[in-house]
């Protein structure tokens, strides 16, 4: 269970918003200030791109609010987007993600140099590494990036399944 606060109740998320699963957007039913109009998109992207919503002074993911809305009931865990893109609130691209899950899901990080997941440059080598429940596990070396990419993708493949990404 993911420690966070409880969202506000279904009956009152229901009455303040409209979600379209085809697009991801939640619109207010409401207007109570001259910034938000009836129909149009609530909230905004953050700097880390996932959109939070403004609801009584307190600030909220649109994922979980709309978890909430589609399914009755808080998420239990994280909310994952399928895709990859954390401002693509469709319903067909979230899940309930463990943090490991979650994390399996996520792209290349900004200091990775190689430009393959789970692959450095180690002395004249390509070592290829993976992350599962928090513990690195290193994989090999190989002559090639290619090579070292090859077995990190079998190996998300088999420990990650479904929250396996490669790029």
């Amino acid at each position: 269970m993911i420690n966070r606060k409880p969202l506000p109740t279904l009956e009152y998320l229901h009455s303040l918003f409209l979600y379209e699963p085809e697009t991801g957007l939640l619109r207010w039913k409401v207007s109570r200030c001259a910034q938000r109009r009836i129909g149009d998109a609530a909230g905004w992207n953050t700097d880390t791109w996932y959109v939070q919503i403004r609801i009584d002074r307190q600030i909220y993911t649109a994922h979980s609010i709309i978890w909430k809305m589609v399914t009755g009931e808080d998420p239990s865990e994280l909310i994952d987007h399928k895709n990859g893109v954390k401002n693509d609130n469709r319903w067909d691209n979230l899940r309930e993600a463990s943090l490991s899950e979650n994390q399996a899901n996520s792209g290349i990080r900004r200091h990775n140099q190689s430009g393959a997941k789970g692959v450095s440059k180690s002395r004249n080598l390509w070592e290829a590494r993976i992350c599962f429940h928090g513990k690195h596990v290193r994989l090999g070396r190989y002559a090639t990036k290619e090579e070292a990419h090859s077995a990190y993708r079998k190996a998300a493949a088999e420990t990650h399944g479904e929250f396996a990404r490669f790029e």
